[in-house]
């Protein structure tokens, strides 16, 4: 009854194997399909879908609040997301009464020599800002450098579950995207360079 998308990647994944088994896109008109936010939609945009479902606040919780608002009681869901999605979204709908499956349309790992090559440019370049485009990134960052939280760049996050990550590392976040887009965060890097 429901795909439900959870990144800008889960969407071209699915759509690149949709591509690749050619089946034909008319066969998804039956179903309603839900996005995360602005980037996920217009993702789907650009595939000429145009979700049903977009929530007003771009994260799980905000999803499922949307979620609650209709009736989801025994229809069934299909989350395309990466390997490494919480089962937040997953427990929740079947919490209320939806049948769930989850299929990994990509996958979330660390690059090979990731530390060496943050350690190399660390020390090489002066960082003024990093920026963090999803929890596995900051987890992968401060993994890789361990000592991360003295590097003095100032860090720039892309939405609030991001946010919440860094800080979990004990690491301020000086900026937040308004819009968790790579737009948005772009825009919160350019008002943060000229902020007095």
């Amino acid at each position: 009854d429901w795909l439900v998308f959870t990144s800008e990647n889960g969407v071209e994944a699915f759509f690149n194997r949709f591509r690749n088994l050619k089946k034909d896109i008319r066969s998804l008109n039956d179903l309603k399909i839900a996005a995360i936010g602005p980037g996920t939609k217009a993702k789907l945009n650009s595939y000429s879908i145009e979700p049903d479902l977009v929530p007003s606040v771009f994260t799980t919780e905000g999803l499922l609040n949307a979620f609650q608002k209709i009736r989801i009681r025994k229809k069934r869901f299909v989350l395309l997301r990466t390997n490494i999605a919480p089962d937040l979204l997953r427990v929740s709908l079947e919490k209320m009464g939806a049948q769930v499956t989850e299929i990994p349309v990509y996958r979330t790992e660390r690059p090979e020599g990731l530390a060496r090559k943050v350690a190399e440019a660390v020390q090489q370049y002066p960082i003024d800002y990093i920026t963090f485009t999803s929890s596995s990134t900051v987890k992968h960052f401060f993994e890789a450098l361990r000592n991360g939280r003295h590097l003095g760049a100032k860090v720039i996050s892309i939405g609030p579950v991001t946010s919440k990550t860094v800080r979990d590392f004990g690491v301020r976040v000086d900026r937040e995207a308004q819009v968790p887009t790579i737009s948005g965060l772009v825009d919160a890097v350019l008002k943060e360079a000229v902020k007095p």
